[in-house]
C-alpha cells in the first residue's frame, strides 16, 4: 500500500482525478483518505478527456444523427430555420465550458434580455 501521507496535495489530487474522484474543498487529510480507499476498492483509472468526449458526442446525437457542435460554425446563415433546435440546457452547458462562464455570471445571465425571451417563448418554438 503507498504512503499517501507523505505525498503533496497537488499530487494526492492529481492521483484522485486520475481514479475519477473529486478533491474539490477537501483537506490534506482527506484527501490522504480519499486515495487510500481508491487503492483499497481497486479503482481503476479513467481517461477524464475520453470520457467528457464520449458524453459530449453522446449528448449531441439524436435519433442516431450527430449534430453539429454550435462552437465550429464558422458561417453565419441568415435562415433560421436551418439552425438546430437549441434548448435552454444547451445554452448554459454552452456558457459553462466553452465561455468558461462561473455560476455568479449564471446568476446574471437569468436577469438578461435573452433569458427573459426564453421563459416567454419567443426562443425555441
Amino acid at each position: 500500500m503507498e504512503d499517501f501521507a507523505s505525498w503533496q496535495v497537488d499530487d494526492l489530487k492529481s492521483y484522485l482525478k486520475s481514479k475519477g474522484i473529486s478533491s474539490y474543498l477537501y483537506r490534506k487529510y482527506d484527501l490522504v483518505r480519499n486515495c487510500q480507499l481508491a487503492e483499497e476498492f481497486h479503482q481503476k483509472n479513467i481517461d477524464v478527456e475520453r470520457d467528457y468526449h464520449d458524453s459530449y458526442l453522446a449528448r449531441r446525437t439524436v435519433d442516431g444523427n450527430i449534430l453539429c457542435d454550435l462552437g465550429q460554425i464558422k458561417v453565419l446563415n441568415y435562415n433560421l430555420r436551418l439552425l438546430p433546435n437549441i434548448k435552454h440546457c444547451d445554452v448554459l452547458i454552452y456558457l459553462l465550458h466553452t465561455c468558461k462562464w462561473k455560476e455568479d455570471r449564471l446568476k446574471c445571465y437569468r436577469k438578461d434580455n435573452g433569458h427573459r425571451l426564453y421563459t416567454a417563448g419567443h426562443v425555441g418554438k
